[in-house]
C-alpha cells in the first residue's frame, strides 16, 4: 500500500467514526440514526457540536409536546401527562407551543 492509500484509510475510518458519534448522540435526543450520521460523517466539525449542544426538542421536534398544565415535555403520543396527571384532548394537539 503506498502512502496515500494509507491517509484514504485513515479519513475513511475517521468519517465513519465522528458518523456514529454523532449519530448516536443525536438518536439518543430522538434525532434520526441514519441522517446524524450521514451530517457526522460528512461535515463533523459542523454537525458534532451540532448534537452535543441541541436540546432534545430542537433536534426531534415532533417527538415531544409540552403539557399545558405543568409545562414539562412528554411524549407526542402520551394520553395523560405523567408529571401533573393532565388529560389531552384532541385540541391540545393542534395548539401550537
Amino acid at each position: 500500500m503506498t502512502l496515500d492509500q494509507y491517509y484514504g484509510l485513515i479519513v475513511a475510518f475517521l468519517s465513519i467514526w465522528f458518523g456514529l458519534l454523532t449519530a448516536k448522540i443525536a438518536s439518543e435526543k430522538g434525532g434520526s440514526f441514519v441522517l446524524w450520521f450521514i451530517a457526522g460523517a460528512l461535515l463533523a466539525i459542523i454537525a458534532l457540536p451540532l448534537a452535543i449542544f441541541l436540546r432534545p426538542e430542537q433536534i426531534g421536534p415532533a417527538s415531544f409536546k409540552k403539557c399545558p398544565k405543568c409545562a414539562e415535555q412528554i411524549q407526542r403520543a402520551a394520553l395523560v401527562c405523567k408529571h401533573c396527571r393532565y388529560e389531552f384532548t384532541a385540541q391540545d394537539d393542534l395548539k401550537i407551543t
